[in-house]
C-alpha cells in the first residue's frame, strides 16, 4: 500500500466515526465539518485576503493542507511565543499569520503562516499529502536571471546556484523553497533575521517518506551556510504538544484521532 492510499483509508475511516459527509473525492460538504473549531475571525480574514480562495475550494477536502494547519495551529495563534518554542525558538513573538505574503519579483509567494517578532520571524511553508501526489516542477521563470533583477540575489549565491541546477527531487519543492527564501530576503533585508521552516507530514515505514526525507536533509546541507532553514514532521509537532500543555487534551485527541493514529 502507498502512503498516500495508508492515510487517506484513516481519514475515510475517522469521516465515517464521525458521520461526515463527503462526495467521491473525499470533499466536505460544510467546512465546518473539515475543521476543530469554527474559523477565528483573522484567520478567515487572511485567508479571504490569499490567493487560493482556500475557503470554498482546497479547504474543504478531507485531506487539504491548509485544514491540517490550521486545525494544528489556529487554537495556539493567541500565544505565538509559546507556539514558536516548538520550532526551537526562544524569541518573543509578536504575531501570528496564516498565508503571509512576500514579494519575490512581480508577484508575491504565499508562506502558510508565519511568527513575527521585532528582530526575528519564522516563516513556515506546510505540507500534507501533496509532495507524494506530483513530482515537482522546477522552474523559473527568466525574469529571475535578467540583468535588471539582479538585485534579488544579493547575499544568496547558494541560492542562485540552486536554482540554475536541477537537484531533481522527487517529492520535495526545492524551487518553491528557493523562492521563498528570495521573497523574505527582500521584505527583511539585513535588517531582520528570519529562518524558513519546512513543516511535512511523513512515516518512516514508507519508502516514499524516507525518499522526501533524505532529499530534506540535502537540500538543508546545501542551503544552512547562507540561509538559516529547517525541517519538523508534523508528527514531531504532535509529540511536542502531548508533553506539553500547550494544547487542551480535546485538541489533541482530536489531532491524535484524525491525523496521527
Amino acid at each position: 500500500m502507498t502512503f498516500i492510499n495508508s492515510v487517506m483509508q484513516k481519514l475515510d475511516d475517522w469521516s465515517k466515526q464521525h458521520n461526515i459527509e463527503m462526495d467521491e473525492d473525499c470533499y466536505v460538504r460544510e467546512l465546518k465539518s473539515n475543521l476543530f473549531q469554527q474559523l477565528k475571525e483573522e484567520t478567515r480574514d487572511e485567508f479571504i485576503e490569499a490567493d487560493g480562495n482556500e475557503l470554498s475550494g482546497k479547504m474543504l477536502a478531507l485531506h487539504s493542507s491548509s485544514a491540517l494547519a490550521i486545525n494544528f495551529f489556529e487554537p495556539m495563534r493567541t500565544a505565538p511565543s509559546n507556539t514558536a518554542k516548538l520550532f526551537g525558538s526562544n524569541s518573543h513573538m509578536d504575531s501570528f499569520k496564516f498565508e503571509s505574503k512576500h514579494r519575490v519579483i512581480t508577484t508575491a509567494a504565499n508562506l502558510d503562516f508565519e511568527f513575527y517578532g521585532k528582530h526575528y520571524s519564522i516563516a513556515v511553508e506546510a505540507k500534507f499529502l501533496e509532495p507524494y501526489r506530483k513530482r515537482p516542477s522546477f522552474i523559473f521563470s527568466p525574469a529571475y536571471f535578467s540583468s535588471k533583477n539582479s538585485g534579488i540575489w544579493d547575499n544568496l549565491r547558494i541560492c542562485r546556484n540552486l536554482a540554475e541546477s536541477n537537484p531533481g527531487y522527487q517529492y520535495l519543492d526545492a524551487a518553491q523553497l528557493v523562492k521563498h527564501i528570495v521573497g523574505l530576503s527582500r521584505t527583511y533585508g539585513t535588517q531582520k533575521k528570519f529562518t524558513l521552516v519546512y513543516l511535512w507530514y511523513g512515516e518512516k515505514d514508507f519508502s516514499e517518506c524516507r525518499t522526501h526525507q533524505n532529499e530534506i536533509e540535502d537540500f538543508t546541507e546545501k542551503i544552512n551556510p547562507e540561509i538559516s532553514f529547517c525541517a519538523y514532521t508534523y508528527q514531531d509537532m504532535f509529540k511536542k504538544i502531548q508533553e506539553t500543555n500547550i494544547c487542551t487534551p480535546k485538541h489533541v485527541r482530536y489531532l491524535g484521532e484524525r491525523y496521527f493514529q
